[in-house]
């Protein structure tokens, strides 16, 4: 498999954060500045709920560009 890419998800609006990539091997972090775009994302999205339903404890999720394996979440552009 090729470029395959791992996603941080806001599950309030759905904006995702690429947190690592794989090109036929390991997945490998793409981004040198990862933590302080990782922080502010998780600034910009630690309250972000649209339709009320998601609680700020669990407001992200891990999801791919593609999956594989049932039960794992492919994202939706």
């Amino acid at each position: 498999m090729a470029n395959n890419r791992m996603y941080l998800v806001c599950r309030g609006c759905n904006d995702k954060f690429m947190i690592g990539k794989t090109f036929s091997s390991g997945y490998y972090i793409a981004n040198e500045d990862i933590v302080s775009e990782l922080n502010d994302f998780y600034d910009k999205h630690s309250f972000c709920n649209v339709d009320m339903t998601v609680n700020n404890e669990n407001q992200f999720s891990l999801e791919y560009e593609i999956a594989i394996d049932e039960g794992v979440k492919e994202f939706k552009y």
